[in-house]
């Protein structure tokens, strides 16, 4: 394909100078020179002759029958694709309605969830009033540490 591709590359800057150089009368003729030019075996090879119309019918259903068999394959190819997109559309329905309904399931929780709220409440409870914890004070009482203990306010002596 690198070849074809200089190959055009150098035919249509030989045509230009060509016809720049009044070699040839127009773009078509200087086209057609320098393809002769760069091509000239292939001019013979491009059409193909055939003896008898036996040999043409031949070769005609031997294309065809070449394209009858890729064009089978694709589509048979297409078809398997098809229906393996068809069962994982059923398995996704399928996973879809054996999931419970979202909206019933909240209610449910709920219920569920307010006794085991009522008992860690009272666990709470049953914890602070033995002692409170507090950030500031942490886990000191004020009878821990009574202001009478640590400051004399009597006579000194």
């Amino acid at each position: 394909m690198m070849g074809d591709i200089s190959t055009i590359q150098k035919i249509n800057s030989t045509s230009k100078e060509l016809k720049n150089f009044g070699f040839a009368d127009s773009m078509q003729d200087s086209f057609s020179q320098a393809r002769k030019i760069y091509m000239p075996e292939e001019d013979k090879n491009s059409s193909i002759t055939f003896s008898s119309n036996g040999e043409a019918m031949e070769a005609l259903s031997y294309n065809f029958k070449k394209y009858k068999d890729m064009s089978d394959s694709r589509m048979k190819k297409m078809s398997e694709q098809i229906t393996e997109l068809q069962e994982y559309m059923k398995q996704m329905l399928n996973k879809q309605q054996s999931r419970p309904v979202v909206s019933s399931q909240p209610v449910h929780q709920e219920v569920s969830q307010a006794p085991q709220q009522k008992v860690v409440q009272q666990q709470r409870n049953t914890s602070s009033e033995s002692k409170p914890y507090n950030q500031r004070q942490g886990s000191f009482t004020p009878d821990d540490v009574k202001i009478e203990n640590i400051f004399y306010c009597g006579n000194k002596k």
